[in-house]
């Protein structure tokens, strides 16, 4: 299997929220992360007993590849077994697992292969969340079809905006919390009408010190929420980027994305062809830097547009 093609991202199966006006956005910051603090046990296990470490019960939350799942849980036992509740051809016993392999510090998933009936063998990824105490999603092969689950809970976005976000976007990105606020001022503006949707989160600090992110949707329906718009590889209609530490990272050359909008508030309530007040969006992406390297996932992507 190749496993460059398990970078991929959820469709974001959102609910609308509500909420009042759009604030104003504080300054940039680029606050670390907590410490990472991984569960002792899976440093210390290996094989079924590591498995056995996630026990609990993972519910699905969004389909980002393949069809969506017979399963309603996955029961990980204390035994490193997995009950796949609704779907039990894919579930195993602890005895049927033949290999795992801890990937997570170099691609942030455990790798599981399992046996099946006439000697053939199944692979499952379970990736885990960057505090390495949780899952946040499933990823297996089967009758041919890469699946991807996630069973990551979509945070709500008034928990994470109150006090935090204002206008701006806020996405973790390789152990760091990138925030930036939205400034009507900058050079590169921010939009949102029919000719599409960009949105600039962009600091300047000098001529090569840049830092922030750019959401863009070259065919957004200013009229039309909640929706999703996945980017294609290589194309730059729909992409998110990156600009850090003198590089920039983008899902267009190539990459994949999803940008969830999740409520538009219109300066009328009742009429959608009024003027947007403000956007509230997630997004989940798979950026790339210009020279190829792993791609580097962002799952908790979320962003408050204030048009006006």
């Amino acid at each position: 299997m190749n496993r460059f093609l398990l970078f991929l991202f959820p469709v974001c199966l959102l609910t609308a929220c509500g909420g009042g006006g759009g604030g104003t956005g504080g300054g940039a910051t680029t606050t670390p992360i907590e410490p990472v603090v991984t569960l002792p046990c899976l440093e210390r296990e290996s094989g079924a007993s590591q498995i056995a470490c996630l026990e609990g019960t993972l519910t699905p939350s969004n389909v980002y590849l393949g069809n969506t799942p017979a399963w309603s849980q996955l029961i990980i036992g204390s035994d490193g077994s997995a009950s796949f509740q609704g779907e039990e051809s894919l579930s195993f016993q602890a005895t049927d697992i033949q290999r795992v392999e801890d990937l997570r510090a170099t691609e942030g998933h455990i790798l599981v292969e399992v046996a099946r009936a006439g000697g053939s063998t199944q692979e499952f990824l379970l990736v885990l969340h960057p505090d390495g105490k949780s899952v946040l999603d499933i990823e297996y092969w089967q009758a041919g079809t890469l699946h991807g689950i996630s069973v990551a809970e979509v945070p709500d976005w008034q928990d994470n905006h109150v006090g935090s976000i204002g206008n701006g976007v806020n996405a973790n990105f390789r152990a760091q919390k990138i925030q930036t606020a939205i400034d009507h001022a900058m050079s590169e503006p921010s939009y949102a009408d029919a000719t599409g949707l960009h949105v600039s989160a962009i600091e300047n600090r000098g001529d090569t010190d840049e830092k922030g992110w750019r959401i863009h949707v070259a065919n957004f329906d200013p009229r039309d929420f909640p929706r999703d718009y996945a980017c294609q590889a290589g194309s730059d209609a729909i992409y998110v980027a990156l600009k850090l530490e003198g590089k920039e990272w983008s899902t267009a050359t190539p990459g994949r994305c999803v940008i969830n909008i999740a409520y538009i508030e219109y300066t009328d309530p009742r009429d959608r062809n009024s003027p947007i007040d403000y956007i509230d969006g997630h997004f989940v992406a798979e950026l790339q830097a210009d020279t190829a390297a792993r791609p580097e996932r962002v799952l908790d992507g979320i962003f408050r547009f204030d048009v006006n």
